[in-house]
């Protein structure tokens, strides 16, 4: 809040209200019907709860020690929009005409986290979400604000937000393997390139990184680069495990760099930001009843609380698991935590040699129960008008199709585990459910700047290994 006192500038909200409402009754205006006004004076508790809902800049997680380096930013900027780091996708569904049936594609991060679409997934639709079967098995979320979160993915398979990205580059989308992209990266030392491999040795001395793409580069083949070798997956399969060290050190370099960039991108500076340091006018009325019904009636914030409006916590909501994907057999938290601590992502976890922070240990104690079945992340709302569908299989098409869900109390349908307690019919009017989500259209952010936006990745004219 550029260090306003949010204390008094709150204080303010029932006096300017009641003055507007004065003002309107002098005047005789019918739009300022005096019922408006009421509705959105918020009590001394609710005006406390406000507080903890304005935006306040992530510190950074310290397992990634490059979180707030300006360069290793501008090097994940490259790795974020760079094609290379992929294998050949053979699309399964139509949905625009450049990922018709049937196309082969080599994708970037930036293919389903479109900047032009709140950081997510454009191309996702309810019932069939990214680019269709054998694609993506859930919804791509937006990763603005991703820095908020500690456990990090739909499941929280991934704990911390540069481990996250072993799981799309080695399973879907990208089919690739840490081989390839350490490849890539030692090959990648001229401009055309990207200068990958002089960019990451001046990043990352001190961390192994430097001295692992001398240690292992010349042991890396291009001939390994293929389908049939499953871009390396075999080939690492026979390097010695110092080499095989190497690699990890240096993928995870990889993932920390995109973590720096990814830390930039952030949604503040919303309308309810700006109403809340004290701009009356930046939230209209039906947006302040709206926020009334978040904090009361709806209960909203029991969830959605905090400067990111997310709880960081897992929840089973009873989301139908039709189409998406995901199926009935789709059991959230419960194989989340066992892939984190014993399954694909332990190599990068936050008990391995790659955390920056050997204080921080997010796994150990971590046991799955049968109370985890079904239970998924809270997303922020941060920017959620721009990043539909929702929840973690593209149930919902529109916000209103959310709210409408919560208010009766979820779905009792066929999904796996027990729905969460706290989710009981709101009983809203529908009325109230428009100003409940012309809230949620208050919390878009403002734009980014257009450095942060633009692909910076080498053209594919240089791609030839």
């Amino acid at each position: 809040m550029n260090g306003k006192d949010t204390k008094s500038q709150l204080g303010s909200f029932s006096k300017n209200i009641r003055l507007i409402a004065a003002l309107c009754a002098a005047m005789a205006l019918g739009a300022c019907a005096t019922q408006d006004d009421a509705d959105v004076l918020f009590s001394d508790t609710e005006k406390e709860i406000i507080k903890t809902l304005v935006y306040s800049s992530p510190s950074g997680d310290a397992t990634n020690a490059y979180i707030n380096n300006s360069a290793a930013a501008a090097l994940g900027q490259k790795f974020f929009f760079d094609v290379q780091f992929s294998g050949a996708v053979v699309v399964q569904g139509n949905r625009t005409s450049s990922f018709a049936v049937g196309t082969e594609k080599t994708i970037s991060c930036a293919t389903c986290h479109d900047s032009d679409f709140g950081f997510a997934d454009k191309i996702s639709k309810p019932n069939d979400v990214s680019l269709g079967a054998n694609f993506t098995t859930r919804n791509a979320p937006t990763v603005l604000n991703t820095s908020f979160n500690t456990y990090s993915l739909w499941d929280g398979s991934a704990d911390s937000v540069w481990s996250l990205n072993r799981a799309p580059i080695e399973g879907a989308p990208h089919n690739f393997h840490r081989y390839a992209v350490a490849y890539i990266i030692c090959n990648s030392n001229t401009v055309a390139r990207g200068d990958y491999r002089n960019q990451h040795d001046t990043i990352f001395v001190g961390a192994a990184g430097a001295n692992s793409t001398t240690a292992v580069c010349g042991s890396l083949s291009i001939a390994q680069l293929t389908s049939a070798n499953q871009y390396g997956k075999t080939a690492y399969s026979g390097l010695s495990a110092t080499n095989q060290g190497h690699v990890d050190r240096i993928f995870a370099n990889f993932s920390k760099a995109i973590g720096a960039y990814e830390h930039q991108l952030v949604s503040k500076n919303s309308a309810f930001d700006q109403w809340a340091s004290g701009n009356e006018n930046a939230m209209t009325v039906s947006q302040k009843r709206g926020l009334k019904i978040f904090i009361t009636k709806g209960n909203c914030v029991r969830c959605h609380s905090g400067p990111n409006f997310a709880d960081g916590s897992f929840h089973n909501l009873g989301v139908p698991q039709v189409g998406g994907l995901s199926g009935s057999n789709d059991q959230g938290r419960y194989s989340g935590i066992s892939t984190l601590v014993s399954g694909s992502n332990a190599t990068f976890n936050t008990v391995s040699a790659y955390n920056d922070s050997p204080s921080t240990d997010r796994v150990t104690g971590l046991v799955a129960t049968d109370a985890d079945i079904g239970k998924f992340k809270t997303p922020t709302l941060r920017s959620v008008n721009k990043t539909p569908p929702y929840f973690h299989n593209g149930t919902f098409a529109s916000l209103w199709d959310v709210v409408n869900f919560y208010n009766f109390a979820g779905n009792g349908g066929n999904f796996p585990g027990t729905k969460d307690t706290r989710l009981t019919t709101r009983r809203m009017s529908n009325e109230e459910m428009e100003d409940l989500v012309n809230f949620l259209k208050a919390l878009e952010g403002e734009a980014l700047s257009s450095s942060l936006t633009s692909n910076t990745a080498p053209t594919s004219a240089n791609y030839s290994w």
